[in-house]
């Protein structure tokens, strides 16, 4: 008796390899397929047997159904606004790019459930990154104070928040990513930063949102400059640092700026450096004593003055709301053919990993 056949979305086979951060060769040998049937499986050329797609499934930790819905169409590695592109391994790369997928179907998934704010972002691709930091500023009415926390900032504003904590842990550098999907700015990042270090990953993130979404990200040397360049004069604007009535510099008294701003030291004092506010000497001063500190490679964070968190405030009432109309986590889980743990993944950090119920009158 013939085995029946099964019919695979072969993009989703390969979504499924690429967020397991395995190679072809790997599956192979672990679900025992041949590596030239698993190519065929992927290309479409093939159909699978059901006991086959059986073993596909279990081994890479997905339900059948992940496997058999529609086709999808994973944003471009050369969209996403990788730092360092040309030294993240392949396997992380097509991990964070299978991660950036889900997200984008989470974020059309909730889209439709619920009433998001639309974006709400220049394109200023010709705009320099100080002066684009200045007129964004301007135009959501930050004026000349220190930013609010930015998760929430940004999400009032349109964009998508989710995270890459699970995957940033196992690559130093990959502090965050963001990518247009459609009319849709999406940004993942590493929530377990932290918070000075997160904040400035977000605003480098919203650089590339609005200056590098018509041009791309051909010249990643050049972009990333600019982002960094847009990330420093959005959270650390000139016209408040010059005029904050500090007239001598040392790291006792830029951590104190720390505070107000919610920037790190090393990032005031290269802010500092860059409006004159800081000479050459005691640039390399503060720095000389960073390193004495040990804080070159991360700073202590204030206990007694914490910086306020850094949590998402719309996915939270989302799924809140979801949840008082009976749609738990595990349901959303599962519309989207998802294990909780990959769920989890995006939500990492910016929500509880557990919602609060809902009081019932």
């Amino acid at each position: 008796m013939l085995e029946s056949q099964v019919t695979l979305s072969p993009s989703r086979l390969t979504l499924a390899r690429h967020l397991r951060g395995q190679t072809k060769v790997e599956l192979a040998a672990a679900s025992g397929i041949s590596r030239r049937s698993l190519a065929n499986y992927e290309a479409g050329r093939s159909l699978l047997g059901q006991s086959a797609a059986m073993r596909l499934a279990q081994v890479l930790n997905v339900s059948i159904e992940f496997l058999m819905a529609a086709e999808v169409d994973p944003p471009p590695a050369e969209a996403i606004s990788f730092r360092s592109l040309s030294r993240l391994p392949a396997r992380t790369r097509d991990r964070a790019c299978a991660l950036a997928t889900l997200a984008s179907h989470l974020s059309d998934w909730l889209t439709d459930k619920i009433d998001l704010p639309e974006a709400d972002l220049p394109d200023w691709q010709y705009v320099n990154p100080e002066a684009a930091a200045e007129g964004l500023r301007a135009q959501w009415g930050l004026g000349v104070e220190p930013c609010p926390p930015l998760v929430p900032l940004l999400e009032a504003h349109g964009v998508r928040v989710f995270s890459l904590a699970r995957l940033a842990n196992q690559w130093v550098g990959l502090d965050g990513l963001s990518f247009w999907h459609g009319t849709t700015p999406i940004v993942l990042i590493d929530t377990a930063m932290p918070t000075s270090r997160l904040r400035m990953s977000l605003a480098h993130e919203l650089g590339h949102l609005v200056l590098h979404k018509a041009h791309g990200l051909a010249d990643r040397r050049v972009t990333e400059h600019e982002a960094a360049k847009f990330a420093s004069a959005f959270l650390l604007p000139s016209n408040s640092l010059t005029t904050c009535g500090v007239r001598t510099y040392n790291v006792e008294a830029i951590v104190q700026l720390k505070a107000v701003w919610g920037a790190s030291v090393a990032a005031l004092a290269r802010r500092l450096y860059e409006i004159k506010m800081l000479s050459e000497w005691n640039y390399r001063q503060v720095f000389i004593q960073l390193s004495i500190l040990g804080w070159r490679k991360g700073e202590p964070e204030d206990t007694e003055r914490p910086l306020p968190s850094e949590a998402s405030v719309l996915l939270r009432k989302v799924f809140t709301t979801l949840r008082t109309d009976g749609t738990t986590r595990p349901a959303v889980a599962k519309a989207l053919h998802l294990e909780m743990d990959d769920l989890d993944a995006l939500l990492v950090g910016l929500v509880p990993t557990t919602v609060a119920p809902v009081a019932t009158p």
